[in-house]
């Protein structure tokens, strides 16, 4: 019983009902790490054979299903050893902040980390995943505020309101 739901979109998940969204932003999952005494990535993938700690999202987070396609493309599940799991994007943040391993999180979040250098993205760059921001309602349940709300956002398409949260 909600007006709205944002959520990151997932283009291969099937939602059940009928459901009208709208691309609301853009955000993009980044690979990050703590950097080393030099600000080069404490964890780097430049040595092959070794796996890397992971700090990955936990079952049935929505948002680390981008990586599965990732991952399989660049066989990285296997340079990859889970050290710690979480649904929260802000626990994994705290994790790779400390040092304990490398975390694929949204740009938006992690942006001022890496800007101060307490985070540094690590891997190659083409392991950046891109990310639609979009806004979802069911609209057998609207009423004329979420109606004006819906078509005000309609009309903006092609500018959208989140860019990198």
């Amino acid at each position: 019983h909600v007006d709205f739901v944002i959520a990151y979109h997932d283009p291969d998940v099937v939602l059940a009902g009928a459901f009208e969204t709208l691309v609301i932003g853009h955000d993009q999952l980044v690979p990050v790490c703590k950097p080393d005494g030099a600000g080069a990535p404490l964890f780097a993938f430049d040595a092959p054979g070794i796996e890397m700690p992971f700090l990955r999202f936990g079952d049935g987070a929505p948002i680390s299903a981008p990586l599965a396609a990732l991952f399989e493309r660049e066989a990285l599940g296997a340079r990859l050893r889970t050290v710690y799991a979480n649904a929260l994007a802000g626990a994994l943040r705290f994790r790779a902040r400390a040092g304990d391993g490398v975390a694929w999180l949204p740009r938006s979040s992690v942006q001022a980390d890496l800007e101060s250098g307490v985070l540094v993205e690590t891997g190659d760059p083409g392991w950046v995943v891109d990310l639609e921001i979009r806004m979802f309602r069911d609209p057998k349940a609207s009423n004329r505020m979420t109606r004006t709300v819906w078509s005000f956002l309609d009309a903006r398409k092609g500018a959208p309101l989140l860019q990198g949260m």
